[in-house]
Order: structure tokens, then sequence, then C-alpha cells
């Protein structure tokens, strides 16, 4: 079981982590009538 808990929980701290980089660091948002893009400000 050791093996299989590590690939269930990867990618919910995956996600975590760019929840945190979303909100916690300066982004550009760009847009156009289709599409809404975020990308880092440096």
């Amino acid at each position: 079981m050791t093996e299989y808990s590590g690939d269930c929980v990867r990618p919910f701290v995956e996600q975590l982590n760019e929840i945190n980089r979303v909100y916690n660091t300066p982004m550009t948002l760009l847009f156009d009538r289709d599409a809404l893009y975020l990308s880092s400000a440096t």
C-alpha cells in the first residue's frame, strides 16, 4: 500500500502548489475573446 499512496497524494500536492503560486505571486492577466491567460509577472 505504501507504493500506491504516493501516486494518489502527488496530484493533490501539485494542485496545492499551483493554487499557492496563483494566489501568492504577481501575475499578468491576458485575455482575448475566447480565453484568459495567466502569466508570471517576471
